[in-house]
């Protein structure tokens, strides 16, 4: 008998366990600790669900605890080292590699194995990248957020513009870039910018390398490519919008707006699915999203996301998959994220539902990017380091003070150390 099939008989016998009728009211009940990094006004939903869960298997009793997203990282890394982490709990995409090399997170196959109904086909590949480590599954997740261009429609309609179509390339962008850049009180200086947000380290991957046919880091996360060809290229069209055709803030003045895109000083950003809250339902102006544009080599973009893992510590692993199993399946991810609008659903099903909780905006781009998005790289724990070589040098190119082949140049020899370091 195979391990697979060994473990689908437990499960089955679990199960049975719970529904009995020979299992009275008074017997112990299995307590389950879910952690989560919820906004106050999403706990809520997360009560509802627990509750119908709870319902269902009465002998599972869920405790929730919640953590302020600015905290939850440090508070899962003290539980760990105590040995007291949740049964299950949340998993950035940026965090998961760290947690599996720190032993924090169990293997999932075998019960994902186990679980026919659990229809791993109905998630989008993509958004599973992270949680994999050498053929072991360690998390699954619940959203995959692709970074969208982001466009206030109230500035293209005052300026006469058509709205960004499925179909720009990065010649439109810079147009409607030039277009939007205007000086608004005649004091001879730019106040309102075509576009903003266009080289972070969410959007280095794609649109700006991939979409030129140049990587960040090679696949293996073992070499850092950006002193190709291709990838020269691409950062001088990207740093020109700041440099050569000023249709963009300077570092200096996003500090001191904060946020350009939300206090409507620029046409255009790139962000992720998660920014829809504040700047679709929330924001001072209309707003509305887009493809982003293609470039030479084609349409990419940039793909993060969240999950969710069982501590490799629980002493009740197969509630725990019951619980995550259900949490996480096509109709727990539609319960959650579907109707809700929240996120941006792992799950093809869910989506239906996502986009008509976003009547009148143009969500279906996220579900389509999907299919076209490149995770973001490096998923290693050398991600953070990473990106901070990464936008230092940025910095430094916008601002004239490197050129494009020093700056780039200085990226991959700190950049290779950094891989090194992390494949000893």
């Amino acid at each position: 008998m195979t391990k697979g099939k060994r473990l689908q008989i437990l499960l089955l016998v679990v199960a049975l366990t719970l529904f009995a009728s020979s299992v009275t009211v008074s017997a112990e009940k299995i307590v389950l600790r879910v952690a989560h990094a919820w906004e106050s006004t999403f706990v809520d939903v997360q009560k509802e669900f627990d509750k119908k869960f709870m319902e269902k298997y009465p002998h599972i009793e869920i405790r929730l605890e919640n953590f302020a997203w600015e905290n939850i990282l440090e508070k899962l890394q003290t539980q760990a080292a105590a040995g007291t982490l949740p049964d299950v709990f949340y998993v950035h995409c940026s965090w998961a590699q760290q947690f599996i090399r720190q032993g924090m997170l169990m293997p999932l196959n075998s019960y994902i194995e186990a679980t026919p109904d659990f229809n791993m086909d109905d998630m989008f590949p993509v958004g599973l990248t992270p949680y994999w480590s050498n053929g072991t599954i360690y998390a699954l997740p619940y959203d995959a957020g692709p970074m969208a261009l982001y466009y206030n429609k109230d500035m293209f309609d005052e300026a006469g513009l058509p709205y960004p179509t499925d179909d720009w390339v990065l010649d439109d962008l810079l147009d409607n870039a030039k277009k939007l850049t205007k000086d608004l009180n005649g004091d001879g200086r730019v106040d309102q910018w075509g576009i903003s947000g266009t080289l972070t380290h969410e959007t280095i991957n794609a649109p700006v390398l991939a979409g030129f046919g140049a990587q960040l880091v090679n696949d293996d996360e073992t070499e850092c490519l950006v002193t190709t060809p291709e990838a020269i290229e691409a950062f001088k069209w990207w740093i020109a919008l700041d440099t050569e055709h000023k249709v963009a803030p300077s570092p200096a003045q996003v500090t001191a707006i904060v946020e350009p895109f939300t206090f409507g000083r620029v046409g255009m950003t790139f962000g992720g699915s998660w920014m829809m809250e504040r700047w679709l339902r929330f924001g001072t102006f209309d707003a509305d999203v887009a493809h982003v544009p293609a470039g030479p080599a084609g349409r990419y973009t940039t793909v993060a996301g969240s999950g969710y893992g069982i501590a490799a510590t629980t002493k009740n692993a197969e509630a725990a998959w019951l619980y995550l199993s259900e949490y996480l399946s096509e109709e727990g991810v539609k319960f959650m994220w579907g109707r809700t609008g929240r996120g941006s659903p792992s799950r093809l099903s869910a989506w239906p539902d996502f986009i008509k909780a976003w009547e009148g905006k143009n969500v279906r781009v996220f579900e389509e990017m999907l299919g076209y998005g490149l995770f973001q790289r490096p998923i290693s724990p050398a991600a953070p380091q990473v990106s901070t070589i990464v936008n230092r040098e940025i910095e430094l190119m916008q601002l004239g003070r490197k050129s494009v082949e020093e700056g780039l140049q200085q990226i991959k020899q700190e950049v290779d150390a950094v891989l090194a370091e992390y494949n000893r």
